[in-house]
């Protein structure tokens, strides 16, 4: 499994941002959900990804706009870097 994830290089491919740049990940988890000993190809498994943090600010439709790191308590005049 580890030699799957290498290939992955860090970064969850299911999930990309405005530019289509995949978000990374930090860590990952690895569980069997079912397995069939009689037949592979019905065996169900799960990869659970670990990020740092990210702030949500809205929810447009099917899109999230968040930015790196956790900014809730951030007040600044700087704009965050949101994606």
């Amino acid at each position: 499994m580890a030699g799957i994830i290498e290939v992955l290089k860090n970064n969850i491919t299911v999930l990309q941002d405005g530019i289509e740049q995949y978000l990374m990940f930090e860590t990952y988890g690895f569980e069997v959900i079912e397995y069939v000993i009689t037949n592979q190809m019905l065996h169900k498994v799960a990869i659970h990804y670990t990020s740092g943090p990210f702030t949500l600010y809205e929810i447009i439709g099917e899109y999230l706009l968040i930015a790196k790191g956790d900014r809730s308590g951030e007040i600044s005049a700087e704009p965050a870097e949101s994606f």
